[in-house]
């Protein structure tokens, strides 16, 4: 029986035990009813003896006794009849309060262990809701670490994918640096200067030289530039170097600040003067050779 069924049971037994108080209030007020008629009968009884003890001393104890009235006999008769009927019907009244009484208490005890077996098994599943839920916050943990550690993964993987581009992608002069490497480019009088490159093998040397040299003509400070594009003779043991002749000494350490400062070049670049001045009085070369690997 589920707990609606046992609640619907439970409210009519407690009907029906309210019904029987006004069955056994009627029964016992039928028990009291006959009492006191019992009563009057024996006080009538009494003036009657009463009655003939007097006579039987004025008249003698020779007298001729009364016609007994029926009603007497009718009261006597029913009132024993309501104390019967009263006994009886609080016997039964009690009879079938307990009757109802015992149903009530299974009724009860039967809910009381519905309802227990309801609150054990919430019990039950909360606890494995809780664990459940302690799984998934571990697997959750256990996830966001892995996807922690996939992301450091990724990132250090994208990190040496652009060392690993930049090592290999072609060196060129950006728009950004053409314009940092301006404002260092500044002669007395309109020089000239060569840039010399080539390294044999491909033509990366040639083009960032190329892209330098129309840098520095852009800036439109006096100073011109003739590209030769040809093998380096004597390869270039670093990506440039400067070779000046003494006159050309200021403008050699311009040039190297300047190639610093547009972030051309990460670091100065070697300056060497060269052999003959008296044939090259006014000299200054900037040679451009192949792109290193980094350390």
């Amino acid at each position: 029986m589920d707990e609606s069924a046992l609640k619907t049971l439970i409210d009519s037994l407690n009907r029906q035990s309210d019904a029987l108080h006004g069955r056994d209030h009627f029964w016992t007020a039928c028990l009291i009813v006959g009492c006191a008629f019992e009563v009057i009968f024996v006080c009538h009884e009494y003036w009657d003896d009463r009655k003939d003890w007097r006579r039987s001393r004025t008249r003698g104890f020779v007298s001729f006794p009364e016609k007994p009235p029926i009603s007497w006999l009718l009261v006597e008769m029913f009132s024993i009849i309501l104390v019967l009927a009263g006994i009886g019907g609080e016997l039964h009244v009690s009879i079938v309060a307990g009757h109802i009484e015992t149903q009530l208490r299974e009724a009860n005890g039967s809910l009381v262990l519905l309802l227990e077996g309801k609150a054990n098994d919430a019990e039950t599943s909360a606890k494995n809701a809780a664990t459940a839920a302690g799984v998934a916050q571990v697997s959750a943990d256990m996830a966001g670490k892995v996807a922690d550690r996939a992301i450091a993964g990724e990132s250090a993987l994208e990190r040496e994918n652009a060392a690993l581009k930049a090592k290999i992608a072609p060196r060129r002069v950006s728009g950004d640096q053409a314009k940092k490497l301006c404002p260092f480019i500044h002669v007395d009088s309109p020089r000239s200067m060569e840039i010399e490159s080539g390294d044999g093998e491909t033509v990366e040397p040639d083009d960032f030289a190329g892209d330098i040299g129309r840098a520095i003509v852009d800036c439109q400070h006096g100073l011109s530039v003739t590209e030769h594009l040809s093998v380096i003779i004597r390869p270039v043991p670093r990506p440039f170097r400067i070779a000046y002749a003494p006159s050309r000494k200021d403008d050699a350490e311009m040039l190297n600040e300047a190639l610093v400062k547009a972030q051309i070049t990460a670091k100065p670049v070697e300056m060497v003067p060269v052999p003959n001045p008296q044939q090259q009085p006014d000299v200054l070369v900037l040679f451009v050779g192949p792109k290193l690997p980094e350390p």
